[in-house]
């Protein structure tokens, strides 16, 4: 499963899209850290969706990689810093893995239900719901 990402009341600030997001709009900078090492990041709304289909029935078992965007974390910093303004700070490199998964199983059992806002909107909802909870 891809490192999940998103809004929750049990809010995991650590995440790299939810620390991103943070820092980029209280701080004005998002951190970076292996800006060249990828992740598959799943958005809770995507998980739910894949979730829903599996109790309403209908998939087949087996395994599926679950995974909204896979990007290099350089990337994603850039363009989490581009919506907010923020400069971005590069944190060096640290032993991390890399991953890119293929989603596309996933992708056919969920079809046209997958959330198909962009990564700056999946931004700017996160912010709005963890600024109306706060």
């Amino acid at each position: 499963m891809g490192t999940l990402a998103g809004f929750s009341l049990n809010l995991r600030p650590e995440l790299i899209f939810n620390a991103m997001n943070l820092s980029a709009r209280r701080e004005g900078v998002v951190h970076a850290r292996n800006a060249e090492a990828s992740r598959t990041i799943l958005f809770l709304d995507d998980l739910w969706i894949f979730i829903r289909k599996i109790l309403e029935g209908g998939v087949s078992p087996g395994i599926y990689n679950l995974g909204s965007i896979s990007t290099p974390i350089g990337e994603l910093a850039s363009r989490i810093a581009q919506v907010w303004g923020a400069q971005i700070h590069d944190d060096g490199k640290a032993p991390r893995y890399s991953f890119r998964m293929d989603c596309s199983r996933m992708q056919a059992v969920c079809g046209s239900l997958l959330t198909e806002r962009s990564l700056e909107e999946e931004c700017h909802a996160f912010i709005r719901l963890v600024e109306v909870s706060a």
